[in-house]
């Protein structure tokens, strides 16, 4: 199976969500040897938490082929690299899907680590709460499978955007 990754977080993050891609993907790699596995990242920026990579012929990296416009191709450009590479399932590692993934016949799951956003609205902005809140529900409506990370990101995913509990 070919399976594509938002692995932005793998590449830039050290924490947090940079630990869940990397030890999702990891853990991926060494389950099955046969699936081939695609890290999409606006740039392959180095970091040793990633030197597994080299452990995993199966692992590979895709970056746009122009350094401009990067926030473009990972919200839509993609696309075009994920029918190239016959990518099956694309997971969106923290809360968003490109957009147009749903016309595309590839399966898609996307990671909700929280809706911290929405509870406390006024630490993050106007202007970063709209963005925030339009890729979420994005990703949550084109979504075919969506892992919440605890039981209480299940139950704001619910709440506050009417998600069906067994999606």
């Amino acid at each position: 199976m070919k399976i594509g990754y938002d692995a932005k977080r793998a590449f830039y993050n050290n924490t947090g969500l940079g630990n869940y891609s990397r030890w999702l993907i990891k853990g991926i790699a060494s389950l099955n040897l046969s699936n081939l596995l695609y890290l999409y990242t606006p740039k392959a920026k180095a970091n040793p938490r990633l030197n597994f990579i080299g452990d995993y012929p199966s692992i590979r990296t895709v970056t746009p082929k122009s350094k401009w416009f990067t926030s473009w191709w990972r919200s839509k450009g993609i696309i075009k690299d994920l029918k190239r590479d016959g990518i099956e399932v694309y997971h969106g590692l923290s809360h968003e899907l490109p957009s147009g993934i749903e016309h595309t016949g590839i399966k898609s799951v996307v990671t909700m680590h929280d809706l911290i956003f929405m509870r406390y609205p006024k630490h993050f902005g106007a202007v970063n709460y709209r963005i925030y809140l339009a890729k979420v529900k994005h990703a949550c409506r084109v979504a075919d499978q969506i892992i919440a990370i605890s039981q209480k990101t299940k139950d704001d995913l619910v709440d506050l955007l009417t998600i069906a509990p067994q999606k």
